[in-house]
């Protein structure tokens, strides 16, 4: 899902039971704006959730000029804090 129809998409597969806590869907998508400036990428895309036993991560992958040599995954379990994956 790209960064600017993320709130539609988000709506969109809740009817499928994928869903995303009020907070966590304003988190997001203020976050997305921020790590796509910090780290100077185009485009951002988020991926989704996923639910572990311990915790829950959230995926998003960002692209440069090149998107396919110049592309990062990152993950994050509070939707503020990134990290690349490695």
């Amino acid at each position: 899902m790209d960064l600017e129809g993320l709130h539609m998409s988000i709506d969109y597969v809740g009817s499928s039971g994928v869903v995303l806590s009020t907070e966590q869907k304003a988190a997001l998508q203020s976050s997305l704006v921020i790590v796509k400036s910090n780290y100077k990428f185009r485009g951002v895309k988020f991926w989704g959730k996923i639910l572990g036993v311990k915790s829950d991560y959230f995926i998003v992958q960002g692209v440069s000029k090149d998107e396919l040599k110049d592309r990062k995954t990152l993950y994050s379990q509070d939707c503020v804090h990134w990290a690349y994956c490695q």
